[in-house]
């Protein structure tokens, strides 16, 4: 979780999906086998990295519709450009 944190805002999609992988591995196949062994501050410290790591992925999902919204935003700004050049369509 510390480099998945440290580092989540330079991830390129392929390390996301390895974090994805990997996080999904820990809590579908590892938690369950160790979970009724832990202490309740050791649960605590895991459901506090789980916790992290789905903030990580809305702050991920937020940036991803922004860079979408801004790519929509700027092709709307050259189509209105565009026609608003073109003298063909005046006449």
């Amino acid at each position: 979780m510390a480099q998945v944190d440290s580092g989540s805002k330079n991830y390129t999609n392929a390390e996301w999906q390895t974090a994805d992988e990997q996080f999904t591995d820990f809590k579908e196949n590892q938690y369950p086998v160790w979970e009724d062994l832990m202490t309740p501050i050791e649960k605590d410290n895991v459901n506090e990295m789980i916790g992290k790591y789905r903030s990580l992925e809305v702050k991920r999902s937020v940036q991803e519709a922004k860079s979408q919204v801004k790519d929509v935003l700027d092709q709307t700004k050259t189509i209105f450009n565009d026609l608003t050049t073109d003298t063909t369509l005046i006449k």
